[in-house]
Formats: structure tokens, sequence, C-alpha cells
């Protein structure tokens, strides 16, 4: 934020939630769960350019800063996420189609600060579910 801050552009915190993610956990067990999620971050990682960040916040969530990037472009790369995301999985001999949902807040037009930015971010993404 404060190299955003400093140049004057734009920062954008997308959060990323599976949608049901728990039914795999609850009917397939959490080591499958978690290969899932292994899986799912390897592909996301491979989606990025090296100025963006990526990170898991917990259970079923990741959390992704992207830095001077408009809100077009941010727009797109959403749907590109969501696209990955729903691409099947295969793990011990099943296919495993996820879905999810993203909230997008964008530094500083949603927050000034990070709490206010998460915040915002998380609304946006309590309004897509």
């Amino acid at each position: 934020m404060a190299s955003a801050k400093a140049s004057d552009t734009q920062l954008s915190l997308l959060f990323i939630d599976l949608d049901r993610f728990a039914i795999i956990n609850d009917s397939l067990g959490h080591s499958v769960g978690d290969t899932v999620l292994k899986q799912l971050a390897q592909r996301l990682s491979a989606q990025l350019n090296l100025t963006a960040t990526l990170s898991r916040t917990g259970g079923d969530e990741f959390c992704l800063l992207l830095p001077s990037i408009d809100s077009t472009q941010v727009t797109r790369m959403a749907q590109q996420l969501l696209d990955i995301i729903t691409y099947p999985v295969d793990i011990n001999e099943r296919r495993l189609t996820l879905t999810a949902s993203i909230g997008i807040a964008f530094f500083p037009d949603h927050g000034r600060n990070v709490e206010q930015l998460i915040q915002s971010a998380d609304a946006a993404l309590a309004q897509a579910t």
C-alpha cells in the first residue's frame, strides 16, 4: 500500500472463497481437501505475474494483491481466476469441480489503510455469494 500511495497508483485486493469446500473435507477427508488446495494454489500462482501476491488466508480462502492494475484488468483477471478454479481437479481417481466467489476492493477508493481495504473486500465477497 505504501508503494501504491507513493506512486499514486491503484492497488487491488481480491478475496477468493471456495464455495461449499467443506463438503470435500467432510466427504473425502482433510488430506484430499489439502491436496485440492495445493493444486489450486499452484494453478492460481502460475496465472499471476511476479508483482502479484497470493496467500491462503485460512480454510478455503485466498487473498490476492494486484498492484498497478486498473478495474477493467482486475475484472478480467477475476474471471480468469474463476475459470481456473472451475477446471476439474483429479485426485484419487475422482474428478472434483470447484466454484468460487470473489470480492474486490481497490486502494485508495475502498480503503486508505489495510483494515478498511480488507473490510471492503470482505463486504464485496459477501455480496458476491
